[in-house]
């Protein structure tokens, strides 16, 4: 399965947070992924994050964990 996670600021897409592939040998194994991703924001910007799989592959997601750090003023 490939999959990539997305982070978009309304229609825009800013940049990828990881992309890859995933091997699932049982449909409810679960996998991680991380990466890192740099772009100055302000707190008012309206982000989100989509997630798109091929082969139409269907995921729930029980656990997802994302961080943002400050760095600087």
């Amino acid at each position: 399965m490939k999959f990539v996670l997305a982070l978009f600021q309304g229609d825009t897409l800013l940049g990828y947070l990881s992309r890859g592939w995933a091997s699932m040998p049982v449909s409810n194994s679960y996998w991680g992924t991380s990466g890192v991703f740099t772009k100055y924001l302000v707190n008012t910007d309206d982000l989100s994050v989509r997630v798109h799989l091929n082969r139409n592959f269907t995921a729930s997601f029980l656990l997802m964990h994302l961080d943002a750090t400050k760095l600087g003023n």
